[in-house]
């Protein structure tokens, strides 16, 4: 096959579910080489079906399978000295950081925007959170449930008197994917003229919304 249009541009995937795999999956498809980092126990996802015959098995999730072809990957424990080292020498060779780590972690790994900043000026770190890295609702937990509400586009859906529903299919995850994929574009390109790397901070609400 040729190579894609990114072809030379490394990736380093550190979340799990949708939206961090499906902006892997299109830095991907266009020619990537997107390393995926998974805990000891695998990403999540794996536990999600639908799965060949309807039985469960890590390696045939239908939505994992989807969201991660085009991938190499490896398993680190990342709460070890030894995990956490190899993730380092990964990102010493890295373009991209695409992450949904929660900031407690980030900064107990020294994985905080301004860390990497520090450390790697030339790497482009993507976060994809439901609330952003910044403002009052930074470090508060959400999935897609909570970027559909905060986003409004829960206020009309479901029926009176009833209680809102989510958009359906995690839709703002993979719409946060697709913001994070392009996000890390536009910062790769302008890394090319400024030599430096800078912070994508995509929150899902606000793509919600």
């Amino acid at each position: 096959m040729l190579d894609g249009a990114l072809h030379g541009l490394r990736v380093i995937e550190l979340g799990e579910f949708v939206a961090v795999p499906y902006c892997g999956r299109l830095l991907a498809g266009l020619g990537a080489d997107v390393i995926k980092v998974e805990p000891p126990q695998g990403d999540r996802a794996r536990r999600h079906g639908p799965f060949l015959h309807d039985q469960p098995h890590p390696e045939r999730s239908g939505l994992f399978l989807a969201l991660n072809m085009g991938k190499r990957g490896v398993v680190l424990d990342l709460e070890r000295a030894d995990g956490r080292a190899r993730l380092e020498r990964l990102l010493e060779g890295a373009d991209c950081l695409v992450e949904s780590q929660e900031p407690e972690r980030l900064e107990r790994l020294g994985l905080t925007p301004g860390e990497t900043r520090r450390r790697w000026p030339r790497l482009v770190h993507v976060s994809i959170t439901t609330f952003g890295r910044r403002g009052p609702y930074a470090r508060f937990r959400g999935h897609a449930l909570q970027a559909s509400a905060a986003g409004a586009a829960s206020v009309t859906i479901g029926e009176p008197g009833r209680p809102p529903l989510a958009l359906p299919a995690s839709q703002p995850d993979y719409q946060g994917g697709v913001c994070g994929a392009i996000g890390a574009l536009l910062a790769c390109f302008a890394r090319a003229r400024t030599g430096a790397g800078q912070h994508v901070d995509v929150s899902t609400a606000d793509v919600t919304a």
